[in-house]
């Protein structure tokens, strides 16, 4: 049996990150099982499109091919949960690129994976390596709000909510364990394996030197676009923070009559 949070468009939801260890907060989702590719200067990076451990078992795999195949194809193995990319090339050369990877993912008409181009080049052959990082939000009863609780050392900052359509970014707030100045709320655009794009907007900065070292969750009413997320950056200090934001609804704004 496996597991799904998805955030639907309906309701008001909040995500908490909390920090241990030495850990900071650089933009780095939480949730999200992933892998990255890298060898010979190419690189890119899936995700699963879901939050939640269960992804930790998908595999990707990258097929050298055995005779000519002209274009890179993409099928997923259920049975064995791995994701097969069967390159482009010749019996005696892969020309694939990470690019025409990435491309190829992220067509999938079912898609299983998301992907995002780090550098681009020549691939190569990939036994099959599994996705990892995959977290189960605490939904408790005593919460009403996804909850992450990371592991010692773990990075986080990157919040995002799977919209389709526009939502509002209410409120931030949160506690860390030493001063940070300053702490930088920024919308960011991403790509769809959640890597940071060019292009941001500066939503708040403040100084966090008051004695409980309180992020001040001022309302921010700012509208997240799809392939836009929220980045928090708090400096290396460890602690918690939160994002509050809903759906905006399709008549917002309308006049009805």
């Amino acid at each position: 049996m496996s597991s799904r949070y998805v955030f639907a468009d309906a309701g008001v939801y909040c995500i908490q990150h909390t920090v241990s260890g030495t850990g900071v907060f650089d933009g780095t989702p939480v949730g999200y099982a992933s892998y990255t590719y890298s060898a010979g200067g190419v690189s890119f990076k899936v995700r699963s499109p879901y939050l939640g451990t269960d992804a930790n078992g998908v595999k990707l795999q990258l097929v050298a091919p055995v005779s000519n195949m002209p274009a890179t194809m993409v099928e997923y193995d259920q049975a064995m949960r791995v994701l097969r990319v069967r390159l482009k090339g010749t019996a005696t050369a892969i020309t694939a690129t990470a690019s025409e990877v990435v491309d190829a993912i992220n067509n999938m008409i079912r898609p299983v994976l998301y992907a995002g181009l780090i550098t681009d080049g020549v691939v190569g052959a990939l036994s099959p390596a599994s996705l990892s990082g995959g977290l189960d939000p605490d939904l408790s009863a005593s919460r009403g709000f996804p909850k992450f609780a990371l592991a010692a050392n773990a990075n986080a900052g990157l919040f995002y909510f799977d919209q389709i359509r526009p939502w509002k970014i209410h409120a931030v707030g949160g506690q860390l364990s030493a001063n940070q100045n300053p702490v930088t709320i920024e919308i960011v655009n991403v790509d769809r394996s959640l890597a940071v794009q060019p292009g941001r907007v500066l939503l708040s900065s403040q100084n966090v030197n008051n004695t409980n070292h309180d992020i001040i969750g001022s309302r921010l009413d700012f509208p997240l676009m799809p392939g836009q997320a929220l980045l928090v950056n708090c400096g290396p200090h460890q602690g918690t923070v939160f994002v509050w934001a809903a759906p905006i609804s399709s008549v917002d704004g309308m006049s009805l009559h």
